[in-house]
């Protein structure tokens, strides 16, 4: 039918991952931290890191480079992040 999309190839499950990454692509974040983010004592944050509002990083959390961290996520005490 004229109102439907056709796509021909050999390997169609490959060619819809190509096509939806391609149409829909991945959200890329710029380091960040946002200001109603909760961080507690003695967090290590590395470099390129983006932590999303109302984060929650609890004591001795450390955060690897080029993490993402959206909104509401939380970690408590102690553990790493990458």
């Amino acid at each position: 039918p004229d109102t439907m999309a056709m796509l021909r190839c050999s390997d169609p499950e490959m060619a819809f991952i190509k096509a939806v990454s391609l149409l829909h692509p991945a959200r890329t974040y710029e380091q960040y931290i946002a200001p109603p983010a909760v961080i507690e004592a003695n967090v290590s944050v590395a470099n390129n890191v983006y932590i999303g509002a109302f984060a929650v990083l609890g004591e001795n959390v450390s955060v690897g480079e080029n993490t993402v961290i959206l909104a509401r996520a939380y970690r408590f005490q102690g553990r790493s992040i990458r």
